[in-house]
């Protein structure tokens, strides 16, 4: 998509471009790393190109990147949710409304979450790896299912 409607953006200085990551795209996760390496590339190609339309002042280009946990959409139908609930869509599409007219960079959902990566980043590792195991995050897939077949419903 940013290959279709970027060079016309960059023509005109003007454009807003969302990308869809998670917070598993910040926080690896077991038995998700092909989930999580695909939310990896999508955090690090906005980063990427935040700095590279920085660099040719094209500020009328703006960039959202947003990093929810769960949303109860059936993609993560029979996990349990460590350290947070799933969120309605609803309120989603309302936090990306909010940051596309405000035009936030970065957006994690729930907003606390901000708090666990900052950790992540400041413990030590031996720390953060005791606080993975005993909340819950190790074992959220176990009993995953995920949407049904039946479920023709878009995410």
């Amino acid at each position: 998509t940013c290959k279709a409607f970027l060079p016309d953006m960059i023509q005109t200085n003007k454009g807003h471009i969302v990308s869809m990551a998670s917070l598993a795209g910040i926080q690896g996760l077991p038995n998700l790393s092909d989930y999580c390496a695909s939310k990896f590339a999508a955090v690090g190609l906005m980063e990427s190109l935040k700095l590279e339309l920085d660099a040719q002042k094209l500020d009328g280009i703006k960039l959202t990147t947003i990093c929810p946990s769960l949303i109860s959409t059936g993609l993560f139908e029979g996990s349990k949710p460590a350290l947070t609930v799933f969120m309605t869509p609803e309120f989603v599409v309302g936090e990306i409304m909010k940051a596309i007219l405000e035009e936030i960079n970065f957006v994690m959902l729930p907003k606390w979450m901000y708090i666990i990566i900052l950790l992540k980043w400041t413990m030590p590792r031996r720390a953060v790896e005791k606080f993975t195991e005993n909340s819950g995050l190790l074992d959220f897939m176990d009993t995953f299912r995920g949407r049904s077949t039946n479920d023709q419903s878009e995410p």
